[in-house]
């Protein structure tokens, strides 16, 4: 063997054993290549300070199998995570779901890519930030307004009136959470300037303070709301298709 033939061949093996996949920056991007290019997506979902995460992570960057697959990794206690682990995820990290370039889910685990043992943690998305943007119009602490019931000026309770009822059938689908409402109502204004109607701010209380979720109006069949979701993420807005009923 020529030393010049030795030299490409080590470098060959080099370049394939220090080879890492990056993966796509974004959900939308990792749709898109996944789709242009007719190969499975491999989303990994981690949580912070996790160090089976990034184990598992790496393994999969230099996993000769990794060249098969359009991936991306997500944070699952961000907003943009949650709702991805909402309609796709497990709810362990470090964890896997394999979509099809068509969208429709192959698989998903938690664990390891290869599935060996590994200690793996109960995603727990963390409270809402207090963010204080100037003028807000934030539903103060001791106001009656409960989750579940929209912000608006037509909502407003009188001293012992009953809140509407939350529907208990039907689909929702979530397309932000808040912890300012002017932040929620400008999201719901890009939502309408994007051709998408019918979303409202509704408000919810928790031990950190008040939330603000970003909701469509309910879709009276799963199909409706799953058509929705295809023109959402046509439009790479990241969201959760639920029951009406598990929306607090």
């Amino acid at each position: 063997m020529s030393i010049r033939l030795l030299c490409l061949t080590l470098l060959t093996l080099c370049t394939g054993i220090l080879h890492a996949d990056p993966g796509e920056p974004s959900l939308p991007a990792a749709r898109r290549s996944s789709s242009n290019q007719d190969r499975p997506l491999a989303i990994f979902f981690s949580i912070p300070d996790c160090q089976a995460c990034e184990q598992a992570w790496k393994a999969f960057q230099q996993s000769p199998e990794a060249a098969s697959y359009v991936s991306v990794a997500l944070m699952a206690t961000d907003f943009d995570g949650q709702v991805v682990l909402d309609q796709w995820g497990p709810a362990q990290a470090p964890g896997w779901t394999i979509l099809a370039p068509d969208g429709t889910i192959r698989d998903r685990w938690t664990g390891a890519w290869d599935r060996s043992p590994i200690q793996v943690e109960k995603v727990t998305p963390p409270p809402p930030a207090r963010d204080k943007p100037a003028g807000q119009t934030a539903v103060h602490p001791t106001q009656t307004t409960p989750a579940g019931v929209p912000v608006s000026k037509s909502t407003t309770l009188s001293p012992g009136a009953q809140p509407p009822a939350a529907p208990t059938a039907g689909y929702r689908i979530q397309t932000g959470y808040f912890s300012s409402a002017a932040n929620a109502e400008k999201w719901v204004a890009d939502l309408a300037a994007k051709g998408f109607s019918g979303y409202t701010v509704y408000a919810g209380q928790s031990a950190k303070g008040p939330f603000y979720r970003v909701l469509s109006a309910v879709f009276t069949g799963e199909p409706e709301a799953r058509s929705e979701s295809v023109r959402l993420t046509g439009s790479g807005i990241q969201h959760a298709v639920k029951p009406a009923a598990e929306f607090p």
